[in-house]
């Protein structure tokens, strides 16, 4: 596809790019071998021809001009039904304690190893810890379980299976306090729906989803603090997501872009 529409630039005003997050933060993932790097130079020139830009993160459009030197039209859009609000009833308890989850998957960029020394020695005397690994680098997958054992023993657990839906959002559910430390915007339906859920969550601030729920008037924590852990009371967060991020407001929003 890439190829295409590089050998097709009469293309670029009739294109809209759904800047998810793979592309546009591909600057932080090292290239491999000969087709990574064309592939890699193939986006950076097709990006800069693209006249549309559709993301819901203001961030994420400021970025895409700065990085690939965008001249493009800003459509505000939630893109896909999973950043939506989902509805469910009472929490589904797995424990008694506090439920503490730890970045979305075994990619280096969640950057566990810094949430381990921030959080070690510092949490309450009843806590889990759970750490979605099911996809990502399997060097790095190995790394995090040998170092989160050694740490925190039995009270570490590993996701290393995918699972279904319903299934998932019932784990979210379960959750008392949801901490991400990636440096790029990632993880996004988990955190809409985490804190459409009324969970704590941990963010960085450097990141273009913290301005966005800052902007959105929701309560969300900096990574910084994450050594004094708090759940907090969320229940508005809850009103502000169901909101925003709903099934119609995205349709009407896609409406605008497709009419």
């Amino acid at each position: 596809m890439l190829l295409l529409l590089f050998l097709t630039p009469f293309w670029g005003g009739k294109v809209y790019w759904i800047a998810w997050g793979g592309d546009l933060y591909d600057r932080f993932y090292e290239s491999g071998g000969v087709r990574g790097r064309l592939t890699k130079y193939l986006r950076a020139r097709v990006i800069k021809r693209v006249k549309h830009i559709v993301t819901y993160m203001e961030g994420d459009y400021r970025r895409a001009v700065e990085w690939f030197g965008m001249n493009a039209q800003y459509h505000e859009c939630l893109m896909y039904p999973s950043n939506t609000y989902k509805e469910l009833g009472a929490r589904k308890e797995i424990n008694a304690s506090l439920n503490v989850l730890l970045g979305n998957s075994a990619d280096p960029l969640n950057r566990h190893f810094e949430i381990f020394d921030l959080i070690a020695g510092r949490l309450p005397s009843e806590y889990t810890i759970y750490a979605p690994l099911s996809y990502g680098e399997d060097k790095y997958k190995e790394l995090v379980v040998e170092e989160g054992k050694r740490r925190f023993g039995d009270r570490f657990k590993v996701l290393d299976q995918f699972m279904g839906y319903q299934e998932y959002t019932n784990f979210l559910a379960s959750m008392d306090v949801i901490i991400f430390n990636h440096p790029i915007q990632q993880a996004m339906g988990n955190t809409i729906t985490a804190l459409g859920l009324g969970k704590t969550v941990y963010l960085r601030k450097d990141v273009s989803q913290w301005e966005l729920f800052q902007g959105l008037g929701i309560d969300i924590l900096p990574v910084d603090d994450v050594d004094d852990l708090v759940v907090l009371e969320c229940s508005l967060n809850k009103q502000k997501v169901k909101e925003y991020f709903s099934i119609e407001n995205l349709i009407n929003q896609l409406r605008l872009i497709y009419c």
